[in-house]
C-alpha cells in the first residue's frame, strides 16, 4: 500500500497491527527521519535495545537470513519489536519479501532510505503487499507545511491565530528538519506563555524561503556562489547531513544531464519539466529548463565526477565538512558564472 505523510495518524491501527513492513524513502531525508520517529512512537511508546533493533543492510550480506532471525526470535522482555534497516537498497529485496512470507511474530520492520525510482524493486514489492506499507518522502508543498505547522503547535500546547499562522507558513521552507529546528526555538523562546503572536514570529524566526536544498541546488547550478554558501550555512546550522547535501546536488545534474538528452531529441520543455520535476515543483519549471540551455554536456559530467569526489571526502577525511563544501560549491558555481559570460 502506499501512503502520504500526513496520513500515518489514520493508519494508526494497520501500523500497530497489519503491516510488518513500512519503507520510508524520498529526497527529502528531514521527512523521512519525522515519519520514521512517528512510527517507531506509535508502535513502541517505551523504546530499549531489547525493543528497537537496529540493523545495517552490510550485516545481510554475511547473515541474510539476520532479519527474520531477530524477528522471529521471543523476547523475554517486551512483546513488539521494531527492527530498523537504514540505506535499504534494491540488493535487499529478495531478504525483504522472504521476511514477508515468513515473519511469524507481529514485529515491523521499518526500512528508511534515499529517494527510490518508480520501477525500484523494493519498492514495487513494498507497495503492492498486502502486510507492507510504503511513504514517499518529498519536500513540504504547502499544504504540507500548513498541516505540519498547526499539528507541531497543538502537540506542544501552543496556539496562535490564522494571521500568525501565515506568517509562519511564509517564514519556514520546505525542509521538514529545519522547520521543527526554528519551531523549536520560537517555542523555547516563549516559554510559559502558549499564545503565540506576530511579533514572536518576527523576533525569532527569520525568512527561510530561500535555504532549501532546491534553492540551494538552482543557486549552485545558476552560478550564485553567495547565495548558496548562506543556504547551506543554514542546513548545516539544522543538523542536515553534509552527504545529504552533495547527493541532492547529483540528484539536480543528473537531471540537468537527463535534460540535456532528451533536449537533444528535440523533446518540448513541456514533456521535460513532467519527466524531471513533481507536481509541487513545476514552479521551478523555467529555473530548471534555464540550467539545462545554459551547462554543456562535458561539464555536467566533470561536476557529477567532483560531486562524487567530494561524497568520498566527505565521508572519509578529517577535513572541516564547511571547508569541503565551500571548495566544491565555489568551483561548481564559478563553471556556472563563466557559462554565463560565454552566453552573452
Amino acid at each position: 500500500m502506499k501512503a502520504k505523510p500526513f496520513q500515518i495518524d489514520a493508519l494508526r491501527k494497520q501500523i500497530t497491527e497489519q503491516y510488518r513492513v513500512i519503507l520510508l524513502f524520498g529526497t527529502d531525508f528531514s521527512v523521512v527521519s519525522d515519519c520514521a520517529d512517528k512510527i517507531i512512537r506509535m508502535v513502541l511508546p517505551k523504546t530499549d535495545d531489547f525493543s528497537l533493533i537496529k540493523v545495517l543492510k552490510s550485516q545481510l550480506k554475511d547473515q541474510p537470513s539476520l532479519l527474520l532471525d531477530e524477528a522471529n526470535t521471543v523476547s523475554l522482555w517486551t512483546n513488539k519489536k521494531i527492527i530498523w534497516l537504514k540505506d535499504a537498497d534494491n540488493n535487499q529485496t529478495d531478504i525483504v519479501e522472504t521476511y514477508l512470507e515468513n515473519i511469524k511474530t507481529n514485529t515491523l520492520l521499518l526500512i528508511t532510505t534515499e529517494n527510490l525510482i518508480k520501477n525500484a524493486s523494493l519498492r514495487v514489492l513494498c507497495e503492492n503487499h498486502e502486510n507492507a506499507l510504503t511513504i514517499a518522502c518529498y519536500e513540504d508543498n504547502e499544504s504540507d507545511k500548513h498541516f505540519f505547522i498547526k499539528e507541531f503547535l497543538k502537540s506542544n500546547n501552543y496556539y496562535c491565530s490564522n494571521e500568525v499562522l501565515d506568517i509562519l507558513q511564509s517564514r519556514l521552507n520546505e525542509n521538514r528538519l529545519i522547520s521543527r529546528n526554528e519551531l523549536l526555538k520560537l517555542l523555547t523562546y516563549m516559554g510559559e506563555n502558549k499564545e503565540i503572536t506576530v511579533a514572536d514570529v518576527e523576533n525569532i524566526i527569520p525568512d527561510l524561503k530561500n535555504s532549501t536544498m532546491e534553492n540551494l541546488c538552482f543557486f549552485v547550478a545558476g552560478g550564485d556562489q553567495k547565495q548558496a554558501d548562506n543556504a547551506v550555512k543554514i542546513l548545516l546550522e539544522n543538523n542536515e547531513i553534509p552527504v545529504q547535501i552533495v547527493r541532492n546536488l547529483i540528484q539536480y545534474f543528473n537531471k540537468l544531464l537527463i535534460g540535456k538528452d532528451l533536449t537533444s531529441k528535440q523533446t518540448s520543455s513541456d514533456i521535460i519539466s513532467k519527466k524531471l520535476l513533481r507536481a509541487n515543483q513545476y514552479m521551478y519549471k523555467e529555473t530548471l529548463l534555464t540550467h539545462i540551455h545554459l551547462w554543456n554536456k562535458e561539464l555536467i559530467l566533470k561536476t557529477l565526477i567532483l560531486l562524487n569526489e567530494t561524497e568520498e571526502q566527505l565521508k572519509s577525511t578529517g577535513t572541516p565538512t564547511d571547508v569541503v563544501l565551500h571548495r566544491t560549491i565555489t568551483m561548481i558555481s564559478g563553471l556556472a558564472r563563466k557559462l554565463k559570460r560565454q552566453a552573452f
